[in-house]
Formats: structure tokens, sequence, C-alpha cells
């Protein structure tokens, strides 16, 4: 019976990991399918993979000796449902807000954890075929949305067709392309295949047709990253030449490099709001001003919720929102706990990287998707956030690559 009961153990463990890595890889082309059904449907199914995540974290903080750990995040854990619930109510326990940064806390620090980080990128690297598989269905989803779910259509501020898909906003659309992006380019490090190149490509190209700021910022880090990863310094020369030409034909015998989503979306933000930021600072600006102004000391330790952020954002301006910060949602939501266990986490990324450039990089895109937009709020990025840290960390310079080839 003990044997049963070990080996019983270990198979549930196993499966527990399993379903987590599995679900991380999937979570592109399993959200934009439900998201065609129900918005609703695809949140939960970040929930699934959170519960699963939380579980894997646990065992691991456990069964590794590391109790240390384990008891400071289920005990913040447990005091924020807590007071979130007495402060704020159920409901906003139950809220995509207080979810979202709960996954994305669990997920970053199963990736700040070496042994769970290199089952994941072994786990990936060897089921290739099936991320392929993923992403074929990811994509076609997106033309099946843009034919029959009017994926693509006039968005804000433009007067040109932006690339929805199935989204009610486009930024959905844009992080999850960047995940894509992040595995497609891990699909073949030695060869460059052309059919990589391409699904990089039609990433890059869509991205800049949701017209997402904050995401084409992010998106030409990874093609840094991308780009100095290539040994060959001849093939940077190329692509540099071939770049430097493709712009100088589009400016001299096209109009796109003016006239796209992109452009005209910055331009009617600057002309109707004041900024090209849509007058985002303002309500960074009222958060902070309400959290020096008007919390006590514990709502300063702990925060106010989310809720707290919105409506104090509300009462001045009367729209219903939150900061567009993480960081600003983060101390005056969470207080400067929450705020501190962010930022710990996201300087910890960095140790996944042994090139410093690529942990700069990695820290970069962090900051550009939380600083001007959201980070943790977009759960589908953060449910694959382990196929982005795999890509910092594999694409490094001089051959870090072969050697997740080799282990696997």
């Amino acid at each position: 019976n003990y044997y049963e009961e070990v080996e019983s153990a270990g198979m549930l463990k196993l499966n527990i990991r399993k379903v987590t890595y599995e679900l991380c890889m999937a979570m592109p082309a399993i959200f934009t399918v439900l998201y065609c059904i129900s918005g609703n449907m695809a949140n939960k199914a970040a929930i699934v993979l959170m519960l699963f995540a939380y579980i894997l974290l646990n065992s691991y903080y456990m069964r590794n000796g590391k109790k240390i750990r384990f008891f400071i995040f289920n005990i913040l854990t447990i005091i924020y449902i807590g007071y979130i619930g007495v402060k704020c109510g159920v409901s906003e326990i139950i809220s995509s807000y207080f979810y979202g940064y709960l996954l994305t806390f669990i997920m970053m620090l199963i990736c700040t954890e070496d042994d769970l980080r290199e089952e994941f990128i072994q786990y990936f690297m060897t089921r290739k075929k099936r991320f392929a598989a993923y992403v074929t269905v990811f994509f076609m989803t997106i033309v099946f949305s843009i034919i029959f779910l009017n994926g693509l259509r006039v968005g804000y501020g433009s007067k040109i067709p932006v690339l929805y898909g199935p989204f009610i906003i486009a930024h959905i659309l844009a992080y999850l392309l960047m995940v894509v992006y992040c595995g497609v380019s891990l699909l073949d490090l030695e060869n460059k295949k052309k059919t990589v190149i391409a699904i990089k490509l039609v990433c890059v190209i869509c991205i800049a047709c949701t017209a997402v700021r904050s995401a084409v910022l992010a998106t030409a880090v990874l093609i840094v990253c991308d780009f100095l990863s290539i040994r060959k310094i001849s093939k940077k020369v190329v692509i540099l030449g071939a770049a430097f030409l493709i712009f100088v034909f589009l400016a001299t015998n096209t109009d796109i490099l003016t006239k796209n989503p992109l452009i005209e979306k910055t331009l009617y933000a600057t002309e109707v709001a004041g900024s090209i930021t849509n007058g985002r600072e303002l309500y960074r600006q009222i958060a902070l001003s309400y959290y020096a102004t008007k919390t006590d000391v514990l709502e300063k330790i702990l925060g106010v919720g989310i809720t707290g952020v919105v409506e104090a954002i509300y009462s001045a301006i009367r729209v219903r929102i939150q900061a567009h910060n993480d960081y600003v949602n983060l101390l005056v939501g969470y207080g400067l706990v929450g705020l501190i266990a962010f930022v710990a986490c996201q300087f910890e990324l960095s140790k996944t990287c042994k090139n410093k450039m690529n942990a700069i990089l990695l820290q970069l895109f962090v900051f550009i998707l939380a600083y001007y937009n959201g980070f943790a709020l977009y759960i589908m990025l953060t449910a694959s956030l382990p196929i982005v840290i795999a890509f910092f960390e594999v694409k490094q310079i001089g051959g870090r690559n072969t050697v997740r080839e080799n282990k696997s």
C-alpha cells in the first residue's frame, strides 16, 4: 500500500506539471478559440491554469524544502484575500483584477525557480510540433474572426481598419501575438527555417495592424533580442541592409509609413486627449494623489483594491477606469507590499538570463508593458509567461540555444 501511494502521488505530481506546461503552450489558441464563444469562458481557462500553477508552485516549495517561500507566499495571499474581501467585498476577490495579479505573481515565481523553468523549456523543446499545431489553430481562428466576426474593423481614432480578431479590444490580440512570436522563435534555433521567419514576420505585421503602441514597442524589444542572438555577422549585415532597403522603398514609393492605424491613432490621441497616451498620465496622477492624501496608514501598506483605484479616478473625471499602469495600480490597489513584491519578482526574472544584454531587454520588455498600458492584467500574456521568459533565456549570444537542444 505504501508503494502504491508513493506511485500515485508521483503520477499526480507529474500530471500537474504536464497540465500546467501544456496549458502554457496552448493558451494563445485556447483563449482565442474560447473568446469567439464568450470572453468569460476564455478568462475561466486562464483561471484553470492558475489553479494548476498554484498547486505546482506550492508542491515544488514543499518538496524542495523551501518552506519560508511557501509560507510567505501563502500567508500574503491569505492576508490579501481576507483584507480585500473585507475592504472591497467578495466581488473584488473574484474579479479579473485580483486573479490577474495573482496569476502574474504565480507565473513569475515559477519562472524564477531554475528547476521548474528548465523543465518547462525541455518540455517545450520536445513538443515543438504540438506548439506548431496550437499556432496553426490560433491563426486559423484569427482568419475566421476576420471573415465572420468583424475582426477587422475601424478602430478608435483610425480611419483605416484595425485588426481586432475576435476580441473586444485589440490589445488582447497584440499581447497574444507577442507570445506566439516568442514561441515560434524557439521552434528552430539552429537553421532558421523560412516558415519560422515567415510566421514571425506575420506576427510583427499583425501587431502593427492592431495599432497597440505599447505592444509595438515591446515587440521591437523582442526583435532586437532576436537579432542579437544571430551569431554570424554576415547575416546581421544582410538583415540590416534588407531592412534599410525596404524602409527606403516604403518611404519613397508608398504612404504606408504615415497612413497606417498606428500613426492615425497616435495623431488622434494627441488631438483629442492632448497627449499620445490618451490622457493616461492623468489617470496615474489622480490615483497617486488619492494614495498620498486620502488613504490611511493601513491602506498605504495593503492598498484599497483596484476597485478603489477605479472609484478614485471616477470621482475626479467621471470615468470608471483603472490607471493603466501596473506600478500605480499595485501601489494604490495593493499598497507598498504589493508594489515591492511585483518589482522584486520583476527584477528576479533577470537572473534567468546569463547574458546582461538579454537581462536588460527582458526588464525593458516588462517595463514598457507594465508602465504604458498593463502587463499583469492581460492574463492571456501572463498565462504563457514561461514562453516569453524562455525566449529571453534561450536567445543568448554565443550558443546558449544548442545546450537546450542537447539536454532535451
